[in-house]
């Protein structure tokens, strides 16, 4: 313990992230606390974030947007109402969708979302399924292993001070040559990723929708 009653570790930690550095120095007991080992994901936007191990962190997402095959996806619907932005966020970054967007429209025109912010800023969307969503829909080999989200559309706009903008995320030719020749009718959760940058300050927002196809 420090004078100040704050662990040591805390204050080794607390001095490594304050410097210019990009060496990170992670103390053992923290390490072991999280299960750290050679590769970490970095997770967070603004004045927070975390450390993650690498595979753990991919089980996490893996998990919170996985459904059964042979069933409807578990998911919960988006509140109709404007989420508040996360505490600490400078350009007050958001990503909004329509909860459920069919098939048949997004092949023609792409996934529908909006970005807003409260300075002028590019907002960059792109559109992802877990791995194992993504092997079902034919969008990555079944014989791929990796449990890395599969990216499949991307979308870019300009928003105005306080302002709104519409754009639509267009889907890669590989998506879009599987989703086309699906017959069955399926429901998948889709992730959309949105990064806000502006004045070299770049922010995260994130989304969960629903793509469909009706039989």
């Amino acid at each position: 313990m420090t004078a100040t009653g704050r662990p040591r570790s805390s204050n080794i930690l607390l001095r490594t992230f304050s410097n210019s550095s990009i060496d990170v120095l992670v103390p053992p007991e923290l390490r072991r606390y999280a299960n750290l080992d050679k590769r970490v994901v970095l997770v967070g936007q603004g004045r927070k974030f975390e450390l993650w191990d690498e595979q753990q962190w991919q089980v996490e997402t893996t998990q919170a947007i996985a459904f059964p095959a042979d069933g409807l996806p578990p998911v919960t619907l988006p509140p109709p109402t404007d989420p508040a932005p996360p505490p600490g966020s400078v350009l007050g970054g958001q990503v909004r969708a329509t909860a459920l967007q069919r098939l048949g429209r997004v092949l023609r025109s792409g996934l529908a979302a909006r970005c807003r912010a409260s300075a002028a800023a590019t907002c960059v969307v792109t559109a992802s399924v877990n791995a194992t969503t993504g092997r079902a829909l034919g969008l990555r080999s079944k014989r791929d292993r990796r449990t890395t989200p599969v990216y499949f559309a991307r979308g870019t706009v300009r928003v105005s001070a306080y302002g709104e903008a519409t754009l639509r995320l267009r889907l890669t030719n590989v998506a879009r040559r599987h989703l086309a020749a699906r017959r069955q009718p399926f429901r998948a959760a889709v992730r959309l990723w949105a990064v806000v940058a502006a004045s070299g300050v770049r922010e995260a927002a994130a989304t969960t929708i629903v793509l469909q196809r009706r039989g």
